[in-house]
Formats: C-alpha cells, structure tokens, sequence
C-alpha cells in the first residue's frame, strides 16, 4: 500500500482519483519535512556560536508553497550545518581543555613554562583574567631560575569607567 494511499484512508478520506491521492501523499510528506525542518532549525538554534562565518540571508521572494524537492535541499542544507556546527563545538571544547590543562601544569612547574600564558577566554571562562609565567623579583628570578604564576586582575579599562562601553566592563557596574 501507497503512502498516500495509507494516509488517505487514516484520515478517512478516499481519494477518488490518481492525481487526488498524490497531492495527499505530497501534502503528507511535505509536513513531514516541514515538521523535521523545524525541529533541525530548533536545534540549529543551540549551536550560533559555533557556525563559522555569519548566517545567510535568503533573497526576498514571491509567497508559493515549497515543493518536495525544495524542502528536501532545506533538510539536508540543515543536517550538514548542524554537523559543521557540532565539529566546531568539539573543536573549541577540546582547546578550551587543553588551555585548562595548560594553566595546571603551569602551577605545577612554573620553570617548564617559562613566559606561557592563558588567558580567561580560551579556557572558556568569563572575564578578563589571564594567567602567565613570569620571574619571580624581575631580573634577579631570571637570573636564579626563579618563576612564578602571575594572574592578572582583570580587564584594563582605557578611559574612565563611565565612558567605557558596556561590553569592556568586568565587574559589577556601579
């Protein structure tokens, strides 16, 4: 049994002739892309930060209802954005993780990492803060070996507080 056929007889009507039971069976198919479409647009949706470059503008067109084939390239447009999306989640994940491991290490052995640093941003974490291998006493710790984790307090604000933009402001506003 036909698809359109099975979907004609669920719903209770009996298409009469050919042509009436394939635009059932296309009505049904096209809302069931329609209803996969959405649910890949909604996942989409969760990963913005991670789709490289900025998201296309559809050119303005003329109202029409989208055939089959049309919302089939929509769906698979999608699935491959969401994969593209995924694998650079995975990427920045894994950086993030290895900037993390790398600020451990350097308090562990400050002398393996000598001028190293890491900042907030690429362990993934708010803030301004960065993390970097210094010596210790200035020249005399460079001198002796002497190294030291040095963590900055945060972001440098150029001009007064009142006059920097929101988006350079660490800390609660006053």
């Amino acid at each position: 049994m036909s698809l359109s056929v099975a979907v004609a007889e669920r719903f209770g009507a009996a298409p009469e002739s050919r042509a009436a039971r394939e635009r059932v069976g296309s009505d049904a198919v096209r809302r069931e892309l329609r209803r996969q479409i959405g649910r890949l647009e909604a996942q989409l949706a969760g990963h913005v930060r991670d789709l490289p470059g900025e998201a296309p503008v559809a050119a303005p067109v003329e109202a029409r209802i989208a055939g089959v084939e049309e919302l089939e390239r929509t769906r698979d447009r999608l699935v491959a954005r969401i994969s593209e999306a995924k694998r650079a989640a995975a990427d920045r994940a894994g950086a993030q993780a290895r900037a993390r491991a790398r600020r451990v290490a350097m308090y562990r052995d400050p002398r393996a990492h000598r001028w190293e640093r890491v900042s907030a941003e690429q362990a993934g974490e708010a803030g301004c803060v960065e993390y970097r291998v210094v010596p210790r006493y200035g020249p005399v710790g460079l001198l002796l070996n002497w190294w030291r984790v040095k963590v900055s307090s945060g972001c440098p604000l150029a001009a007064p507080r009142e006059a920097a933009p929101a988006q350079q402001r660490c800390g609660p506003s006053r």
